[in-house]
C-alpha cells in the first residue's frame, strides 16, 4: 500500500487492489481457518469525489459530435443518471408497455430498476425501434439491444467520447459526469429528493449527494435570495440601520 501511494496511485485505486485480499482474510477467520490475520487498512476515499458536469448546451454540443450509434445512448444516460454498463445491457425484452424494467443482475446494487417511458425518453425509444433493424451481408435481423452498434453491445467508446468533448469545446469531461448532470438537473427542476433518488437508482442520501454538484451561480442566487429575505424580515427602526440596497456582485 505504501509503495503504491508513493508511486502516485489514488487511495480508491489502492483499495480496489487490496479488496479481495481483505475479503479472503475475513472469510478465513469466519470459517476458523485463520486466527491471526494481518491488518490490511482501507484508505480514506473522501477526496475522491469528482466535480465534473455539463450545462445542457454543452452536453447537446457533445452529442452532435458523437457517432450516430452513441447519440441516443448518451442522451438516455443524461436524462436518467443510469450507469453506462446498465444502459449498455438494456434489451428490448425489458421494454414493456410504457415502462422499462431493468433486471437486478444488470445493476450495480443488484436491485431491479424501472424507468417510465415519457417525454424525451419516449422519443429515444421510438428512434431506437426504428434503428433496431440490422442489415448484414447475410440478411436482415433485429437487435436484442436497445442501444447497439451493428446489432452488438455498444462496447468501448472512450476515444469517440474524448473526441466529441474536444470538438464541443469541453475537453477532459467524463461520461460518468452525466450522472452528476442528472442529479443536478432533477434538483434544480424541483423534483422531490426521494423521487430523484429512485429515478437514478441511488439507494442512500449520501450517494445521491455525491452526484448533486452545486455551482457558483447557484450559490450567488442563494445569496440574493437571502438578502431579499432579510430585507423583508427586518423592519427598519430608528435604531436599526437599513440593509444596503447594492446587489451582491
Amino acid at each position: 500500500i505504501s509503495e503504491q501511494l508513493e508511486a502516485g496511485l489514488r487511495p480508491a485505486t489502492v483499495n480496489l487492489g487490496t479488496q479481495l485480499l481483505r475479503q479472503a482474510y475475513k472469510l478465513a477467520i469466519a470459517r476458523q481457518h485463520l486466527h491471526n490475520a494481518p491488518s490490511i487498512r482501507r484508505l480514506d476515499e473522501s477526496d475522491n469525489v469528482r466535480q465534473g458536469y455539463f450545462e445542457d448546451a454543452e452536453f447537446r454540443r457533445v452529442v452532435s459530435h458523437l457517432p450516430e450509434y452513441l447519440q441516443d445512448f448518451a442522451v438516455y444516460s443524461y436524462l436518467t443518471g443510469w450507469r453506462r454498463n446498465s444502459v449498455e445491457k438494456l434489451r428490448w425484452a425489458e421494454v414493456q408497455g410504457d415502462v422499462i424494467f431493468l433486471p437486478a443482475k444488470y445493476w450495480k446494487g443488484r436491485e431491479p430498476q424501472t424507468m417510465p417511458i415519457a417525454g424525451e425518453i419516449a422519443e429515444i425509444i421510438e428512434r431506437r425501434r426504428a434503428a433496431r433493424v440490422v442489415r448484414t451481408d447475410t440478411g436482415i435481423s433485429l437487435s436484442d439491444f436497445v442501444f447497439h452498434r451493428d446489432g452488438q453491445p455498444v462496447g468501448d467508446f472512450r476515444k469517440a467520447w474524448k473526441t466529441a468533448c474536444k470538438l464541443a469545446g469541453v475537453p477532459g469531461r467524463l461520461f460518468h459526469d452525466l450522472c452528476r448532470c442528472c442529479a443536478r438537473n432533477l434538483d434544480k427542476a424541483g423534483v422531490a429528493r426521494r423521487v430523484a433518488m429512485d429515478l437514478m437508482g441511488r439507494k442512500t442520501e449520501s450517494i445521491y449527494v455525491r452526484y448533486r454538484i452545486v455551482d457558483q451561480s447557484e450559490k450567488r442566487v442563494a445569496l440574493h435570495r437571502l438578502q431579499e429575505y432579510l430585507r423583508r424580515a427586518v423592519e427598519p427602526t430608528e435604531n436599526v440601520a437599513p440593509m444596503p440596497s447594492a446587489a451582491i456582485q
